[in-house]
């Protein structure tokens, strides 16, 4: 638009300049006939050069035209995801208000209850036909909770079924919901027993000896009820975790729907229960017929666990996990194996190391490690660890005389001189690619180049190590 008004200006201009040049000008000869003749082409030479900005001044106002079509275009697609983001808000807060509707009830329910029990106590204990306390378990109230806490029991034990039941994935969101209302719903219950008071006391009661009588029913059931919901919550608390977090199973119910195997050798990508010629039977995770052992990309599961932790396994087989030692162990005793490392740097670089002999002894061999046969592009970092048994922060097996597991922050087959932390893919997860000490992290030592950011390959701590196994 402003080069409109100055292409406008210039074409003024130049009409007045010329008019002035002309009207200025002698005629050289010729008499009138020349002077026409001189301001007929000087018009002329006008007439042409306006004819150009005329020209250039309808270029101009098509692009500008373009270009404020572009940005209203623009400014509406902002306004329709402006739209979206309000009523994606609205929807999310009438779910949150139908939450709080619901809980105000049931505590609007369980004070009407209290309310109730106090008002019939205090009404006994103007009378002197109260011989005994009424039982706690014949209590309207009592009833109620014993009949929520049931409700919620087998809701978190719903939970963990759909875990093993449904085919397609781990509903982990819907378990960590429903704990999250319960404990809400416990929470709520235990503020309204803070609030319970005692029957007024009277001279008279007192005095007849009828105060601790007609008041004992009350704070019995109000103990009771206590008691009931902290165990209920440590219960909960429990129960939340195993299904949250904890999806690696060592035992499972009969009426699992996953597909079942032997190993994950020509099945589906996706969960699988591994059935073993022995008769072990747990969950894992296939992948282009990879058995996935172990999986780390967050930092969501610590790894420096106890012998325990790494016999049966632990961490959920969707996120973060180790399936155990002793799953392990049951399938490599079904055929010829072999293993491969998958390592992600920060850099977003990955690189493989696959191992074509690989084999763990039982725990009597506490766990050793039988592995060679290297081929891949991410260097061979457990050459060391070879014929090492397995070490936890409180199971020693390196033959060093420190325990390797504890001075590099994670179990691993360190054997003698802790040479196997080159590969300790178990040590602590940094959230960044520097480690604060030497093999103090997740470890790949001999990758074939220097790792960037780092005084040494022994520094830098990866960003994803991926664990698996198939057939040979």
């Amino acid at each position: 638009m402003q080069c409109s008004i100055a292409y406008g200006w210039a074409i003024l201009c130049l009409g007045c300049l010329i008019a002035v040049e002309s009207k200025g000008r002698k005629p050289s000869g010729g008499g009138g006939q020349g002077t026409g003749q001189v301001i007929k082409d000087e018009f002329g030479n006008l007439e042409e050069a306006m004819q150009l900005l005329i020209e250039k001044l309808k270029t101009d106002l098509k692009e500008d035209s373009t270009s404020i079509r572009d940005e209203v275009s623009n400014l509406r697609d902002d306004v329709s995801n402006l739209r979206d983001d309000v009523s994606n808000l609205r929807l999310g807060e009438s779910d949150v208000r139908d939450n709080l509707v619901e809980l105000k009830e049931s505590m609007a329910e369980m004070k009407k209850q209290l309310s109730k029990l106090s008002n019939d106590n205090t009404e006994k204990d103007d009378t002197d036909d109260i011989t005994t306390n009424e039982p706690l378990l014949d209590s309207e109230v009592c009833n109620k909770s014993s009949t929520m806490f049931q409700e919620i029991k087998d809701q978190l034990k719903g939970c963990q079924k759909d875990a093993l039941t449904t085919e397609s994935r781990i509903n982990v969101a819907a378990s960590s919901e429903v704990c999250n209302k319960s404990s809400r719903m416990f929470e709520a219950i235990q503020e309204q027993l803070k609030n319970f008071r005692r029957p007024e006391t009277t001279e008279n009661n007192k005095a007849n000896g009828k105060f601790n009588e007609s008041t004992s029913g009350t704070e019995s059931l109000k103990e009771d009820l206590e008691m009931m919901i902290r165990e209920q919550m440590k219960k909960l608390v429990e129960t939340c975790k195993t299904g949250s977090d904890d999806q690696t199973y060592s035992e499972l119910p009969n009426n699992v729907t996953f597909p079942v195997g032997e190993d994950c050798n020509g099945h589906s990508d996706g969960v699988h229960v591994i059935t073993t010629r022995t008769g072990k039977r747990f969950l894992a995770r296939c992948e282009s017929g990879w058995l996935i052992l172990a999986h780390r990309f967050d930092g969501s599961v610590d790894f420096n666990l106890d012998w325990t932790a790494y016999k049966l396994g632990f961490g959920n087989i969707m996120k973060e996990h180790f399936i155990g030692m002793d799953n392990i162990v049951a399938v490599l005793q079904q055929k010829r194996y072999k293993a491969r490392f998958d390592l992600t740097t920060w850099e977003n670089e990955t690189r493989y190391a696959e191992y074509r002999t690989f084999d763990i002894n039982d725990e009597k061999d506490k766990y050793r490690l039988n592995i060679d046969g290297y081929r891949g592009t991410a260097g061979d970092s457990m050459k060391h660890a070879n014929h090492d048994q397995f070490s936890t922060k409180e199971n020693d097996n390196d033959g060093y005389s420190i325990n390797c597991a504890v001075n590099y922050h994670g179990p691993y087959w360190y054997g003698s001189g802790c040479d196997g932390a080159h590969g300790s893919v178990f040590g602590k997860y940094i959230k960044g690619s520097k480690c604060t000490g030497a093999y103090g992290c997740i470890a790949w030592y001999f990758w074939p180049e220097k790792l960037p950011g780092v005084t040494g390959n022994n520094y830098y701590s990866f960003k994803e190590v991926k664990l698996k196994i198939r057939p040979i």
